[in-house]
């Protein structure tokens, strides 16, 4: 039988609080058991702590967007953050997977993509340089007074070319071996050509001022072939750093399972909360 003291100490207690009375408070109160994750030990059973850490951060994220409020839809909840993280770790298991792959094909090598790279490239350096050449010699043959007898042998060299290339049709073959060698003296060149020097210079001005334009108009052609090349060569790469048709298949499945289930999952709890 209580004693008066005893019984005046009960009635003293039960003014203090023993817990909540509401349904609110009932109902908040009852997901205190989730506080920790009753999936997490599955979940992280490989992780580290780092990724532990992250896992409940992400979990609290859910929790917060979602808003459980009893323990069927803090339940729900919890099985979407899961599938979330599942998803996570999917689309992380398919980059490192391709990522792999890539490694491989790039220790593979591309020999012949290399030679084709290399010779479109010396291609373009080739044509850029007589570019130069010729804009460089339209310059000089453009100056009033310009003597061919004056000019050094860069220069020459670039207008016996250009003399080959504009009189080859109706010389001997003879002078033509000469044009080619570059062996003779600026005096004799003219001879060869059968015209005055003012009409060698004329022709030689019309000739850079056409060739220049036909120059650049090849070398964006070949930059676009190179470029072209490189867009082909990025596409094989990628192609052949996928994994198997087979494994892809599996993954989308895997992956097409676990959004289905989040769907589902939030579907599911909206219309528990009253939003469906």
């Amino acid at each position: 039988m209580l004693t008066i003291s005893q019984l005046q100490a009960n009635q003293k207690n039960a003014q203090l609080s023993t817990g909540p009375i509401t349904y609110e408070g009932k109902a908040k109160a009852s997901l205190n058991s989730l506080k920790h994750s009753i999936f997490s030990k599955d979940i992280l059973a490989q992780e580290d702590e780092e990724a532990s850490l992250s896992y409940e951060e992400h979990r609290q994220g859910i929790f917060e967007s979602l808003q459980p409020y009893n323990q069927l839809q803090a339940t729900l909840t919890e099985k979407v953050a899961v599938d979330f993280w599942r998803l996570r770790k999917v689309l992380r298991f398919e980059a490192g997977s391709i990522a792999q792959e890539q490694r491989s094909v790039n220790k593979m090598g591309f020999s012949c993509s290399y030679d084709e790279e290399n010779r479109l490239k010396e291609k373009i350096e080739g044509l850029r340089d007589e570019l130069s050449d010729g804009r460089r010699t339209l310059s000089k043959v453009s100056r009033k007074g310009f003597k061919g007898k004056q000019q050094g042998e860069p220069i020459l060299s670039i207008i016996y070319r250009a003399a080959y290339d504009m009189y080859y049709e109706s010389l001997e073959e003879e002078d033509l071996q000469d044009l080619r060698s570059n062996d003779i003296q600026y005096h004799k060149l003219i001879k060869i050509l059968g015209v005055t020097e003012s009409r060698f210079i004329k022709d030689l001005k019309d000739y850079f001022e056409q060739r220049i334009p036909e120059l650049e108009d090849r070398i964006e052609k070949q930059q676009w072939a190179l470029d072209d090349f490189y867009r082909t060569r990025e596409i094989k790469r990628s192609v052949a750093a996928l994994p198997s048709t087979e494994n892809i298949d599996k993954l989308l499945k895997y992956e097409r399972s676990i959004q289905r289930s989040i769907l589902h999952n939030i579907a599911i709890l909206h219309k528990l909360q009253g939003f469906g």
